[in-house]
């Protein structure tokens, strides 16, 4: 709940699989439409306000848009998208952010609900080869819901099934989403498949089965709950 400034946090102790290749993704329930907030799913940073960091975000200035940030782990911005499609329903995304420099053409692709999106204004385009991120360096930080300060952009609807894959890079989001036959339909793949993952050294999953902020993959990369994300079985 925005309201509530709830969000969850986690300082990276040492440095992860890779700075180069990594996916994030997982579950948003949009509660609002045409909200000019700032509604942050993900966000990373190297332990400094506004410095090598990263987000995933609803935009505040072309409501209801997905925006892009990203900046090197030189503090260079290599990245503002904002996507021309926007969000026009309430109810559940799935998204997938998949990244790896190490091509001569980089790959960095971004998903919702199975599709990728590429149509998008970019006032930032360029990510090169060999790039590196604070995404996985000892000491950076981690935050659902929030910048990792907890200060700001708090989202403000519910969020499942999230995960990083440090180290991996997908070509489509099925590693994660089944899809029906007709294609209508996109659910999460078992919680036993998502397990079955590579989460690399600072991967995680949160499969919200014991709470919000357990990781699930095995590695241990448990969060700090901030003011009280609670578990909800919307389906009930």
């Amino acid at each position: 709940v925005d309201g509530n400034s709830e969000a969850l946090s986690r300082i990276i102790p040492i440095a992860g699989t890779s700075r180069k290749t990594f996916t994030l993704g997982g579950w948003f329930y949009k509660t609002k439409v045409g909200s000019g907030s700032d509604c942050r799913i993900f966000q990373w940073d190297n332990g400094t306000l506004n410095a090598d960091r990263g987000m995933i975000l609803i935009d505040n200035t072309v409501p209801d848009a997905i925006k892009l940030l990203i900046e090197d782990a030189s503090d260079v911005a290599t990245m503002i998208w904002t996507s021309t499609q926007v969000l026009r329903d309430i109810g559940w995304y799935h998204w997938v952010l998949t990244i790896n420099t190490v091509p001569a053409t980089p790959i960095f692709k971004f998903f919702l609900n199975n599709e990728e999106i590429t149509a998008w204004t970019k006032s930032t385009d360029t990510i090169a080869q060999n790039d590196v991120f604070a995404i996985s360096d000892s000491g950076s930080r981690h935050a659902w819901g929030a910048d990792p300060e907890l200060n700001q952009g708090y989202f403000d609807g519910y969020m499942a099934e999230c995960f990083y894959l440090d180290g991996q890079v997908v070509t489509d989001a099925t590693d994660f989403v089944d899809v029906s036959a007709d294609g209508l339909y996109v659910t999460p793949k078992s919680n036993a498949a998502m397990k079955a993952l590579t989460f690399g050294d600072e991967g995680f999953y949160l499969d919200n089965t014991t709470n919000a902020e357990t990781d699930a993959s095995g590695n241990g990369n448990n969060f700090t709950n901030t003011n009280t994300v609670t578990t909800t079985d919307l389906m009930s």
